[in-house]
């Protein structure tokens, strides 16, 4: 098959097929590639041609909003997952497992929705979204077992299970999984402590 019937194959694809097909593509070009998606390197990847892609997604943005709409679906219920109602302590050190999963699993996504955050705006939103629904699952999973230090004590257990504090120790401390999950467990022990 020449490569121009690989392309006229590619053109003829239903529109659901092509889109995951640049989603694809995209991801493998941020992702593997540190590069950011373009039209133009897209169309390179995938063979189809720079007009179609920019019909489908005429800009980021929209590229952004299917990649994250793919992204939700796929790990929806890993993100959403809290610790089961137990003593105080082992519910945090489920929580940190949870999260450490989590992170580990879509990290390299949202290292690209941090660099997008600049100039996609949506991606700001879902983060904001995404971090107000995160806290709501904190406040239910834990008021009752924090009684009165709720208010006091959540802030801090959110702070130290967010994506900016595990990145910090991956990335910045260039600590293990295993080592950041102890790190973590540790923190959250002190604060309960307090």
């Amino acid at each position: 098959m020449s490569v121009a019937e690989i392309g006229i194959k590619n053109e003829v694809g239903s529109e659901v097929e092509v889109r995951q097909q640049i989603i694809d593509a995209a991801l493998a070009i941020a992702l593997r590639g540190r590069e950011i998606p373009t039209p133009e390197n897209i169309a390179e990847r995938t063979g189809l041609a720079v007009k179609r892609v920019t019909a489908i997604y005429p800009g980021l943005d929209e590229l952004a909003d299917d990649i994250k709409a793919v992204s939700a679906a796929r790990y929806a219920a890993l993100e959403a997952a809290m610790p089961a109602v137990a003593d105080l302590g082992a519910m945090l050190d489920e929580l940190v497992q949870l999260r450490a999963a989590y992170y580990e699993t879509v990290g390299e996504l949202r290292v690209l929705a941090d660099a997008g955050e600049g100039f996609l705006p949506s991606l700001m939103k879902d983060k904001a979204v995404r971090e107000g629904k995160y806290r709501g699952r904190l406040s239910e999973c834990f008021e009752v077992p924090l009684g009165r230090q709720v208010s006091r004590v959540l802030p801090k257990i959110e702070l130290l299970t967010s994506w900016e504090s595990w990145r910090h120790l991956r990335s910045v401390q260039c600590l293990t999984k295993e080592q950041s999950v102890q790190m973590v467990r540790t923190m959250l022990r002190d604060v309960i402590g307090s």
